[in-house]
């Protein structure tokens, strides 16, 4: 490594530290809101269920959705009880 890379590379972080701190922490999910509950807990459950299974990962076309109205509940309940049933028929084309 020369004294050229290293002056980068010091320039580097410092920039790193200084710009997308304040950057990232104004996108950031604010403590308590929905994100960053739904993301503590989607952290912990990952943290676990690796210990159980290395290979584990969300299911990626995973969307989070927060339940509005029981009418929402009910719709979703219905279809996680339902969804194993239709695992291995054909869907249609249209």
């Amino acid at each position: 490594m020369n004294a050229d890379s290293v002056r980068d590379s010091n320039s580097f972080k410092r920039t790193k530290k200084r710009i997308p701190n304040a950057y990232m922490s104004s996108i950031s999910p604010k403590y308590g809101s929905i994100s960053s509950i739904v993301r503590s807990y989607k952290s912990a459950v990952s943290k676990f269920a690796h210990k159980i299974t290395p290979d584990f990962g969300w299911h990626s076309n995973y969307h989070d959705y927060v339940v509005l109205n029981k009418r929402s509940f009910d719709n979703m309940q219905r279809y996680t009880l339902n969804n194993p049933k239709n695992w291995g028929k054909k869907k249609s084309p249209l």
